[in-house]
C-alpha cells in the first residue's frame, strides 16, 4: 500500500473532494482518511505521479509520499530512509503541529548532519 499526503489549501473541503474527483478521473482507487482540517492521507494499491497529480489540483499546496511513521523522532532511522547514493543530500522538514517547532527541527538537522559528517557525505 502506498501513503500518501495532501496538505489542503484555503478551502480543505473544496480540495479534498477535487482530490477524489482527478482520482477517480485517472481510474486510481484510493482511501481517503482526514488527519488534521488541512491535511489528507491517501492510500492507493499503486504508486501515484505526484508531480502529474499537483499539476491539475488547483487546491493542493503540497504532496508528500509516506515512507515510514514512528511515534518518536529518530534521526538515525531518518538517515536511513534517505540512503544517499552520491556525497549530497538534498531533503527538507516540514511540521504542521505544535508538537514540532522550528526549534525541534533545527535540531534534528544538526543530529542528522552528524550522521552525515560520520559517513564522510
Amino acid at each position: 500500500m502506498n501513503q500518501y499526503l495532501f496538505l489542503l489549501g484555503n478551502h480543505p473541503q473544496i480540495s479534498s473532494k477535487e482530490i477524489e474527483s482527478v482520482f477517480n478521473y485517472l481510474k486510481i482507487n484510493a482511501i481517503y482518511k482526514s488527519v488534521t482540517r488541512e491535511i489528507i492521507l491517501v492510500n492507493t494499491k499503486n504508486s501515484i505521479d505526484t508531480r502529474e497529480i499537483i499539476k491539475r489540483l488547483g487546491g493542493t499546496i503540497k504532496i508528500a509520499k509516506v515512507f515510514d511513521t514512528c511515534t518518536n523522532i529518530d534521526t538515525k532511522k531518518i538517515f536511513n530512509i534517505l540512503d544517499p547514493q552520491s556525497k549530497k543530500i538534498r531533503f527538507a522538514f516540514s511540521s504542521y503541529t505544535e508538537q514540532i517547532n522550528k526549534r525541534n527541527i533545527n535540531n534534528y538537522l544538526k543530529e542528522i548532519k552528524y550522521i552525515a559528517r560520520e559517513k564522510d557525505i
